[in-house]
């Protein structure tokens, strides 16, 4: 008998573990693949700004997965325009930054016209928006108040963000099937949380709360300097002990028992462009 040399050897045990990589790797892509076209076939809404557009900013409800919907879902949206008080203490040598968000609301008046794609996935609705609410994403274009003096070692500053944050509630069903299901959301162009029941009360309750902060859009002017300009002149009232009861101080949530932790979750979701050493 012909004993098998060195090279048979090896060829002996490679073919098996080669053929095991390949069953191996063959699994993994099919469940790559299968977990892709569960993921298409989920509905998944999100909204998409587009405010760049001087003459008609925008924003659009899409459905981003493949599986068709009855109908365009019945939904409503709460718009906000996002703005923080952002606080600087002196500490030593060392400059300590932290901030409060305030959200303030504008009208579902404000809203052009509404244009239905009649298609129940990718883009389902564009809401068309005054040419006031145009903004450019970025540093360059974030209102930047002035630096307000608190106390000796503590100042604040308004800061405005050219973004709208919008939460958007409803129900859908899929087609074929009679069972409506919920969507409650937060989107920014930065990023997208779901919303529970809980949150979804509390950040209705602060826009109540908060409706004499409803931005009214003057002519020529951009909403997010009317927001600043807004916020900047109810804080100076705090400063200089200029109001008369507690709920002056509601709009940098200032009330008892608060509002939950949605306003830190939204604070969150656009902490990625404070300008804080400005």
């Amino acid at each position: 008998m012909k004993k098998d040399t060195k090279k048979d050897i090896i060829l002996q045990w490679c073919v098996p573990i080669i053929s095991l990589l390949v069953a191996c790797a063959s699994l993994i892509y099919t469940k790559r693949v299968d977990d892709r076209v569960r993921y298409d076939q989920t509905p998944s809404f999100n909204i998409i700004q587009n405010l760049w557009n001087p003459d008609h900013p925008s924003f659009t409800l899409v459905n981003e997965s493949t599986k068709k919907l009855a109908q365009i879902p019945y939904h409503t949206y709460f718009t906000m325009i996002p703005t923080k008080v952002l606080y600087t203490m002196q500490v030593a040598k060392k400059k300590e930054t932290y901030s409060t968000l305030v959200l303030l609301p504008f009208s579902y008046q404000n809203i052009l016209k509404q244009v239905n794609t009649f298609k129940t996935t990718g883009e389902l609705e564009t809401s068309y928006l005054p040419s006031n609410f145009f903004g450019k994403l970025g540093a360059r274009d974030t209102v930047i108040g002035k630096s307000l003096k608190l106390t000796k070692n503590l100042s604040a500053r308004v800061i405005t963000y050219p973004m709208l944050i919008i939460y958007c509630e409803g129900k859908y069903r899929f087609s074929g099937d009679n069972n409506f299901k919920e969507i409650r959301f937060l989107s920014t162009p930065l990023d997208k949380i779901d919303v529970d029941k809980f949150s979804s009360k509390n950040l209705k309750n602060y826009i109540k709360d908060n409706v004499n902060m409803e931005i009214q859009p003057k002519k020529g002017e951009s909403v997010y300097l009317t927001a600043n300009q807004l916020v900047e002149k109810k804080l100076e009232k705090l400063i200089t002990h200029k109001v008369h009861k507690n709920s002056d101080a509601y709009f940098i949530g200032g009330k008892k028992g608060g509002y939950g932790l949605i306003l830190k979750k939204i604070n969150k979701m656009i902490s990625p462009i404070d300008p804080l050493n400005n």
